[in-house]
């Protein structure tokens, strides 16, 4: 059993390394103060428009959102070297022949837990299932559009598999936003209590 860790830890950061190597840190920066910036504008014209308070906790989330998905592009679509092939897998097993594809695949579920984390955040006005099926949904979408996107541009494989994992690691980040949103109301609920 040691050394199926041994190999998948290895894998890991192998595989870790090579996808943040082609990573432009500068234009990602860049790209995160602009979203900010037309976050916070557009929080300031609607609560102009709408006669509101500015809702600093959601627009908050949304820069954390907007901050994600740019991340997620970078190193989905634009941190990949063009191919001479566009290539379209359609295996369905999360399981591979080999420890890369396993690693790749447990790869692909975290790389979607943050965003299901912030978008079931988002959600503050729905049910508990209901915000995992919403956080699925979009989820779905995310990773469909990056999908179609490495198609378009040839940048990386568009695998099928991918859509799974990163629709179930989407699904992993809502329940556990939920999970915690519980846990710190209980916490909350226990301080009130001893506090009086």
């Amino acid at each position: 059993m040691g050394d199926f860790w041994n190999r998948f830890w290895y894998s890991m950061l192998k595989m870790s390394q090579k996808e943040m190597s082609n990573i432009d840190f500068f234009d990602l920066l860049l790209a995160c103060i602009m979203a900010v910036i037309t976050v916070q504008l557009l929080g300031l014209l609607y609560a102009r428009i709408c006669n509101k308070a500015r809702n600093l906790r959601k627009e908050v989330l949304i820069m954390l959102l907007v901050m994600v998905m740019l991340l997620m592009w970078e190193i989905a679509v634009t941190g990949r070297e063009q191919m001479s092939l566009r290539t379209i897998r359609t295996e369905i097993w999360w399981f591979g022949k080999n420890m890369d594809d396993n690693t790749a695949n447990f790869l692909n579920v975290m790389f979607f837990v943050p965003f299901g984390i912030v978008t079931t955040w988002l959600q503050k006005w729905e049910k508990g299932w209901r915000r995992i099926l919403i956080t699925g949904c979009l989820s779905f979408w995310m990773s469909a559009s990056i999908e179609i996107s490495q198609y378009i541009t040839a940048r990386g494989y568009t695998e099928l598999v991918d859509l799974e994992t990163n629709v179930f690691g989407g699904i992993v980040g809502a329940v556990l936003a939920i999970a915690l949103e519980k846990l710190r109301k209980k916490e909350e609920k226990i301080n009130v209590g001893q506090s009086l």
